[in-house]
């Protein structure tokens, strides 16, 4: 059962060992009767089933205008709720990692176990990078031009800060080779793949917040839309994207 299915007058007996379609269709109406009624679609959010949890998750997001909605929603994981949408079949080619600042000052290029980055408007080389104990597949910079992200044959992702080349953290749970990396727009969520997954993780903190099972070959690029919503996926024999129905 929900948290606190008794805000409103009626819902508390009328929810009593509700099934979940009942559940749906009582957030429903409660989300139309002002902040108890939002309260009780937040609630939803902690329901045992995965069902009640996505209703109430799209719920909240049509009316996201209260604090305590937007704070839910902030709180909330929304990846477990990605799924494949869509793929398109087609016959790709590997290249070798690039990255460039979304400033357009600084070029970072892998291959070998170590980053080299670049002034752009020079060519001259700002510093190595060599904390991977094997070659490094990919990299990504985060919008704000401050995280430099880089995934490895050794199984792990290295943060970086751009500005001083320091490493931040390393970041491992992968079983394979890490072979694609790319941090949302928003600079909060970093998502790595391999031949098996694809990882999201918090950027800030490196804690892991979802694994998606892949099964469409070796990934060797990846990214989010602008929006954040989705996420593109590019492998051996295919291009999936992911993100919520």
């Amino acid at each position: 059962m929900l948290l606190f299915w008794g805000a409103l007058p009626g819902f508390d007996r009328q929810l009593k060992g509700a099934t979940v379609q009942e559940k749906i269709a009582a957030m429903k109406e409660a989300v139309n009767r002002g902040q108890e009624g939002l309260d009780l679609a937040i609630a939803g959010l902690k329901d045992a089933s995965f069902q009640v949890q996505q209703a109430a998750y799209k719920l909240l997001r049509s009316n996201s205008s209260t604090q305590s909605v937007k704070k839910a929603l902030l709180e909330y994981n929304p990846y477990v709720f990605f799924e494949c949408l869509y793929q398109i079949e087609v016959r790709l080619n590997t290249v070798n990692p690039t990255a460039i600042s979304l400033n357009g000052k600084i070029i970072a290029d892998g291959g070998s176990g170590k980053i080299k980055l670049w002034k752009s408007d020079t060519g001259e080389l700002v510093r190595t990078l060599g904390a991977h104990l094997k070659a490094v597949n990919a990299i990504a910079i985060s919008t704000d031009g401050k995280i430099l992200a880089t995934g490895s044959d050794d199984c792990t992702i290295k943060l970086w800060d751009l500005d001083t080349g320091q490493l931040l953290r390393t970041l491992t749970g992968h079983q394979y080779r890490v072979t694609a990396v790319a941090i949302s727009p928003d600079g909060k969520t970093l998502a790595s793949g391999n031949c098996k997954t694809i990882k999201l993780w918090n950027l800030h903190t490196g804690k892991q917040l979802h694994t998606l099972e892949e099964d469409g070959g070796w990934i060797d690029f990846l990214t989010f839309s602008p929006d954040g919503k989705k996420i593109v996926v590019r492998s051996s024999n295919c291009i999936k994207v992911w993100g919520e129905r």
